[in-house]
């Protein structure tokens, strides 16, 4: 619909199909070889492509399965760097990386919930879902 309407008032859009790591995903889970479970979009705004979903950001699914509408900014106009945490593109292009991020990857990387953005919370080191740490071995999380 998004796609359609943007069309509609002359700006250049694009439909996005891809992986996120939404309500059902867990640690661990593979995209490959399995089909698009999700589609965004990209505007063409002031001469730079910028990625959005309307999807996300009108609500989301709690723990019982049941949606709940609220407004989240953050999938609207939102930072490449920042959609790659939970948008991944089937087509790298869409990424808007200078270097795109392999489906591995991806996969590897921590499933953030939304307070991560609304602190404005950042990863500083391991930013993989899965530590491995031997009995000899040391682990700090801060």
């Amino acid at each position: 619909l998004f796609h359609m309407l943007a069309i509609a008032c002359g700006l250049e859009a694009e439909r996005i199909a891809g992986y996120t790591k939404s309500f059902s995903y867990r640690v661990g889970d593979s995209f490959k070889g399995k089909p698009a479970n999700h589609a965004w979009n990209a505007v063409k705004l002031t001469g730079q492509w910028q990625l959005l979903d309307v999807t996300w950001a009108a609500g989301y699914v709690n723990d019982g399965h049941q949606f709940v509408r609220r407004f989240n900014g953050q999938y609207f106009l939102t930072p490449p760097e920042e959609f790659i945490l939970d948008h991944f593109p089937e087509d790298p292009q869409w990424q808007l990386l200078t270097e795109p991020v392999k489906l591995e990857q991806y996969e590897l990387m921590v499933k953030f919930r939304e307070p991560y953005f609304e602190l404005g919370l950042q990863v500083v080191s391991n930013p993989c879902a899965i530590i491995e740490v031997s009995r000899e071995g040391e682990s700090v999380l801060q």
